[in-house]
């Protein structure tokens, strides 16, 4: 009868500890996405900027030398 009740405390101990991991795990991918959703704005915020840049260097090389100061 020990015995039984031994292995049922080590099994609830396990499960215990076995949520907890879980849980963390669980925190730490949220986290992860997060950054990485954070990473992936910027990175397309960049791209953005970037391309409005090359339009505008575009627009002033079209433009004739004698235009740039309009």
């Amino acid at each position: 009868m020990l015995d039984g009740l031994n292995i049922d405390h080590a099994l609830s101990q396990f499960v215990k500890q076995q949520e907890e991991f879980n849980k963390m795990m669980l925190e730490r991918i949220e986290l992860f996405e997060k950054r990485q959703k954070e990473r992936d704005e910027m990175l397309m915020k960049s791209l953005r900027e970037s391309q409005e840049t090359q339009k505008m260097l575009a627009a002033v090389r079209k433009k004739k030398w004698w235009q740039f100061w309009k």
